[in-house]
């Protein structure tokens, strides 16, 4: 019984971290005019367009696939980055049912501050935790993850 109570408790604070750090995220995210989600998007677009060895251009199916999130989803998120300005999709000249999506000029000058937004929520999620405490931790959840991949 202390073992059921453990891993309910276990799940429960898990939830609850990841919730409360997506709130405050979604805060600071809010006085720029973007969500959890689109910040992800961008920032996801942002890597693979840094990346040196990038294959080709990104496409909303890579994106959806890189940030497990289903189609009619990354279809919204991308409709309304791209009427705020935040992206641009260009037909593929070889296969016009798909489209390429690269970040604007405004999504790359507000990098900076998207990622100062982010680092400002984890220091401040982690504070009090020691850096072998929050490599441990980061250690810890990778094992989850990867324990649960795949169900």
């Amino acid at each position: 019984m202390k073992e059921q109570k453990c891993n309910v408790r276990i799940g429960y604070l898990l939830n609850k971290a990841a919730r409360m750090m997506k709130y405050h995220l979604e805060g600071k995210l809010k006085e720029i005019g973007l969500t959890v989600q689109q910040y992800a998007v961008i920032r996801d677009i942002n890597a693979y367009e840094s990346c040196d060895n990038k294959e080709d251009y990104l496409t909303p199916a890579m994106i959806a696939k890189r940030l497990d999130f289903n189609r009619p989803t990354i279809t919204g998120i991308l409709e309304r980055l791209e009427s705020s300005g935040w992206i641009s999709r260009a037909i593929n000249p070889t296969d016009r049912r798909s489209q390429f999506v690269t970040i604007t000029d405004k999504a790359k000058e507000k990098i900076p501050e998207l990622e100062q937004c982010s680092k400002e929520t984890i220091s401040d999620a982690l504070k009090g935790l020691n850096e072998d405490e929050v490599n441990n931790l980061v250690r810890y959840l990778h094992i989850i993850i990867d324990n649960i991949d795949g169900f």
